[in-house]
C-alpha cells in the first residue's frame, strides 16, 4: 500500500490492478489477516505480460461454481454451524485441563491432530465477532473460525454455498 498510489498516478499501476488490492486487502483483514505496508514486492514477483500470461485475472467472486474434484456431501443449511477454533494438539486434552473449565469445548480429530473449538454460531458475523473477542488474549491470537455440518468440518466454501440456498 505504501507506493500504490504513486504507482497509480504514474501510470505503473491500472484503476483495475489498485482496485484488485484493495478488495483483496479487504477480504485478507476480514479473514483475519493483516496487510503490511511495504508489501509492494509480494505483489510484483514479475512484470505486467509475465504475470498476464501466467496468472488470471479475477473479474468475478461468485461462489456458485465448484471445482470438480470437491467431495460431494449431504448436509442441508440447518445442520451447518461455525466454531472458533483455538489450539491442536497431537495429544488428546484431559477433561481436567484449563481450557476445559474456561471454555465449553466442541473435540474433533483431523489429519491427525486433535482440534479444540469454542462456540458454536449459526451466523458467520456472530463467529468472527467472537473470534475476535478471543483473539485480544495473547494466547489464542492465532485462532479462527471453521465450519462444520453437524459434527463433521467442512470447508468454509461449502458452508456458505450451503447456507445461501
Amino acid at each position: 500500500p505504501a507506493l500504490e498510489k504513486k504507482h497509480l498516478a504514474d501510470g505503473s499501476l491500472t484503476q483495475e490492478q489498485y482496485n484488485n488490492r484493495l478488495l483483496l486487502r479487504n477480504i485478507m483483514n476480514k479473514a483475519g489477516f493483516y496487510d503490511i505496508a511495504t508489501e509492494w514486492w509480494h505483489f510484483s514477483v514479475c512484470g505486467l505480460k509475465s504475470a498476464r500470461k501466467k496468472y488470471l485475472l479475477v473479474e468475478s467472486f461468485d461462489l456458485k461454481s465448484k471445482p470438480a474434484d470437491t467431495e460431494e456431501f449431504l448436509c442441508n443449511n440447518e445442520e451447518i454451524w461455525f466454531r472458533v477454533q483455538i489450539m491442536i494438539s497431537k495429544n488428546k486434552l484431559k477433561k481436567t485441563d484449563a481450557e476445559y473449565k474456561r471454555f465449553k469445548l466442541f473435540e474433533y480429530y483431523h489429519e491427525g491432530y486433535y482440534k479444540y473449538t469454542t462456540g458454536k454460531f449459526t451466523n458467520l458475523e456472530k463467529a468472527y465477532e467472537y473470534r475476535n473477542q478471543l483473539k485480544k488474549q495473547p494466547k489464542y491470537k492465532d485462532c479462527w473460525v471453521a465450519a462444520f455440518c453437524g459434527n463433521k468440518r467442512i470447508g468454509m466454501r461449502d458452508a456458505i454455498e450451503l447456507i445461501n440456498k
